[in-house]
């Protein structure tokens, strides 16, 4: 549930679409990575992140703390 308004009785729910393919630039790698993981989280779907090849390894870290994150709230593995 996104969000409810218990006075109109409205309710809504997210509902997984798909696949996002998430594509991450050199010129902001941590918060775009950020930004579309939180984005695929919020909408329950999956993603896969391709980093620009001269930020795979920060966009890696980055991808790597919302896992772990996602995973200690509660979320499936991997």
């Amino acid at each position: 549930m996104i969000r409810q308004d218990a006075v109109r009785r409205l309710y809504e729910i997210a509902w997984p679409m798909g696949v996002v393919a998430a594509l991450v630039p050199s010129t902001n790698p941590t918060s775009t990575a950020f930004f579309k993981c939180l984005i695929a989280v919020k909408a329950r779907n999956a993603i896969v992140v391709a980093p620009h090849p001269a930020a795979a390894r920060c966009t890696f870290d980055s991808v790597e703390t919302m896992r772990l994150a996602a995973e200690a709230a509660g979320a499936p593995k991997d």
